[in-house]
């Protein structure tokens, strides 16, 4: 006897189990919320440009990311405190630099070349 089952009685007052039909529904996104951190020269300018296209392109795998914008002399540091999924660059990453993501560079979120083939090589890295 399932939880949604019904009594009911038949033509000669007999009762009758009914048992309804149980729809399990499979959610088939990914509910996690990626963080991610985006540096560019000034933390204002081609990191929003990267920002608007991989909030989008994530949006269109029905993935969520949560991404913060810097300085590139901020990242290293900002990257150590917020421990994000990943980082992207759109300017030179100085030498020496280290992380414990996975780093990108953001030239295909400005050019648009490259761009999807980017964002999944970032999804595939991140989701491992």
């Amino acid at each position: 006897m399932g939880l949604f089952s019904k009594l009911f009685k038949n033509n000669e007052g007999e009762k009758v189990e009914k048992k309804d039909v149980v729809v399990e529904e499979v959610n088939t996104t990914d509910n996690k919320k990626y963080r991610a951190i985006i540096a560019c020269g000034s933390g204002v300018a081609t990191s929003t440009m990267a920002r608007k296209k991989i909030e989008k392109g994530f949006e269109e795998r029905g993935l969520k990311v949560e991404i913060t914008q810097c300085k590139i002399g901020e990242l290293e540091n900002l990257a150590k405190v917020q421990k994000p999924n990943f980082v992207i660059h759109t300017v030179v990453l100085p030498q020496g630099l280290t992380f414990d993501c996975p780093v990108f560079s953001g030239v295909p979120f400005l050019t648009g070349v490259g761009l999807t083939k980017a964002l999944d090589e970032i999804i595939d890295s991140i989701k491992k």
